[in-house]
């Protein structure tokens, strides 16, 4: 007799659930796909400033590496040269979360 209206409360309960799984994962598919973009433009940047150090790309290695940072509006953090490698670093903020990449170019 008290059991009126219980399915739609469980309905209700089950449309919540899944919305809330669904803002989820629809969250950490963001994230993770600027990690990813992220990674391709730092590997990016220390391509060119590689080839830019071999005298492949006119200019400097690491102001090359700058700029392909600017354009894809990432921060860059760092740009070493040892010897024949290059390393860059940059980072992006997502959603308040800080995402980092690093990558090393050298020559073959």
């Amino acid at each position: 007799m008290w059991d009126r209206g219980s399915g739609s409360i469980l309905a209700i309960t089950a449309i919540g659930a899944s919305a809330l799984a669904l803002t989820g994962v629809a969250f950490v598919s963001q994230v993770t796909a600027q990690q990813l973009r992220l990674q391709r433009v730092v590997d990016l940047a220390a391509i060119a400033a590689s080839q830019t150090l071999r005298g492949l790309n006119t200019g400097l290695p690491c102001k090359n590496a700058d700029e392909i940072f600017t354009l894809n509006m990432v921060n860059g953090d760092k740009c070493l040269i040892v010897g024949d490698e290059t390393k860059v670093a940059a980072h992006v903020r997502v959603v308040g979360i800080l995402l980092v990449a690093t990558a090393t170019a050298a020559k073959n």
